[in-house]
């Protein structure tokens, strides 16, 4: 499916990105950060990686194609809000394929 506007799309993503960090700020879920360097080595990771010949990320939003994970976001947390919320402890946030 083409966008046939990106920017209102990226507009939209970066909307649902702030209503996502708002509500974990409200449900009092840590969104404790990683410092900007790690964040930009696992960026740099995740824009490196190929998953069947493809980038493993699905543009323009940078979201995972095995996690969904909106990379720009995931990248930058110490601790990954859903699994921690499941698990009801800390968990580190990673890459699913184990490469960060």
């Amino acid at each position: 499916m083409a966008i046939k506007n990106p920017i209102t799309a990226i507009a939209a993503a970066i909307k649902k990105s702030a209503d996502i960090a708002s509500y974990y700020a409200t449900e009092g879920i840590d969104l404790q950060r990683v410092d900007d360097e790690l964040s930009a080595q696992r960026m740099q990771i995740c824009k490196s990686c190929k998953i069947d010949g493809k980038t493993g990320l699905i543009m323009p939003f940078y979201q995972c194609r095995v996690c969904k994970c909106f990379m720009h976001f995931k990248t930058t947390l110490l601790f990954d809000p859903v699994e921690s919320g499941k698990q009801g402890e800390k968990v580190k946030t990673v890459c699913p394929l184990g490469k960060w």
